[in-house]
């Protein structure tokens, strides 16, 4: 009906123990505002009833659901502990004279300035630490820190190498499956963020007609996203895509299909070691 259920459904996902899961019968919920799986809800699983069976009506105005923070962590690293042994690209050690700033555990970004012999063009005109690569620490000593993700580069000391932890907190192990997300009736700019997220998935959905983007994944990292249907965006300016994605890493894309957006697929910001495969890409004036 036209009751808004954002606060009953939220209340359920907050107090839903670690790696259990929500779910939400057969019918139409009204959202007015986002849903919101957060950086405190570990291993929370939102779960319909089916696609076309659970609907989500979303009036909210910025997105229909974030998994994650939804800000921070905007500004390029520009500081943190200088790596200062060139680490070359497969590695998993990285080296620096003091290491502690850093917890095992911690979410880090490995980055360093532009490599000007390379043939890369900046789209933003900036000199910017475009080189990016999160992941998280799995072990430290007192000079080095052991990475979860092998270095999809090069981090040499020549170019100002540097460690930074990534602050804010991130929602671990949470999924969001089986249901479709319509933002048709509203203005709603993205179906589903997902902002500081790790080993999160979206399974199995329909995203509709959101203003500006279906999925956008900012500071995601081994995160899925498999057999989700991107239906339509609203905008034909320049602020859209199926999915965007923007400092992220070792994310997947597969089985997946995205319809009528331009592009279809905007991936930005240092964002590494990403794989799409075996996907659908229609309706997007011939361009990716």
């Amino acid at each position: 009906d036209s009751t808004d259920r954002t606060t009953e459904i939220n209340a359920a996902l907050a107090a839903c123990p670690a790696n259990q899961v929500v779910v939400l019968g057969p019918g139409t919920f009204q959202c007015d505002t986002s849903l919101l799986i957060g950086v405190n809800d570990d291993g929370v699983v939102l779960r319909g009833s089916g696609v076309g069976v659970t609907i989500i009506d979303s009036r909210a105005s910025s997105k229909a659901m974030l998994i994650g923070t939804g800000s921070g962590d905007w500004p390029w690293p520009t500081d943190g502990p200088a790596v200062i042994t060139n680490a070359a690209a497969g590695a998993t050690v990285i080296q620096f004279a003091d290491t502690s700033v850093f917890t095992v555990g911690n979410y880090v970004r490995l980055s360093q300035d532009p490599d000007q012999t390379l043939p890369v063009i900046n789209v933003l005109n900036v000199d910017n630490r475009a080189a990016l690569h999160n992941t998280t620490i799995l072990s430290k000593t007192d000079s080095t820190i052991t990475i979860e993700d092998p270095l999809p580069f090069a981090l040499t000391t020549a170019l100002t190498a540097r460690a930074n932890v990534i602050g804010g907190g991130f929602a671990d192990n949470c999924g969001v499956e089986d249901l479709t997300i319509t933002c048709q009736n509203a203005n709603t700019v993205d179906g589903i963020e997902m902002w500081s997220a790790y080993k999160c998935w979206l399974k199995n959905l329909r995203i509709i007609l959101p203003a500006n983007h279906n999925i956008y994944m900012i500071c995601a990292i081994h995160c899925e996203v498999r057999k989700v249907f991107c239906d339509r965006i609203t905008n034909t300016g320049s602020n859209g895509a199926g999915l965007l994605m923007e400092r992220s890493s070792m994310n997947l894309l597969v089985d997946s299909i995205i319809y009528d957006s331009f592009p279809n697929i905007e991936v930005n910001f240092g964002s590494t070691g990403n794989v799409f495969a075996y996907n659908m890409f229609d309706e997007s004036a011939g361009q990716l």
